[in-house]
């Protein structure tokens, strides 16, 4: 599973609450996914990180180099919340 994360940790440290959502738990987030047996790649993004950009670059080439190494593409995964679902979902890489 390929999770990127939403946008909280590219302005702000995990350790700092958010007000009214309290914090971002990034850590315990990616060990929930482990712990349901997915195999989790995710990193921490850095401040105004492009989310097409990102998705191109990044997820994408993730995801062709586990199909190059004979992964199934039904065994890989991109999930991920409001910024990060945008990377995850975005809607202009769509084919026919």
């Amino acid at each position: 599973m390929i999770y990127p994360h939403g946008p909280r940790p590219e302005t702000h440290s995990l350790s700092e609450p958010h007000s009214t959502r309290g914090l971002f738990e990034y850590d315990k987030t990616l060990n929930a996914l482990a712990g349901a047996g997915f195999e989790v790649i995710s990193e921490l993004r850095k401040e105004k990180t492009n989310p097409r950009r990102y998705e191109r670059e990044r997820v994408l080439k993730e995801v062709e180099t586990m199909v190059t190494r004979d992964m199934s593409a039904s065994n890989i995964t991109v999930v991920g919340y409001s910024k990060g679902g945008q990377i995850a979902f975005p809607a202009d890489s769509f084919i026919p």
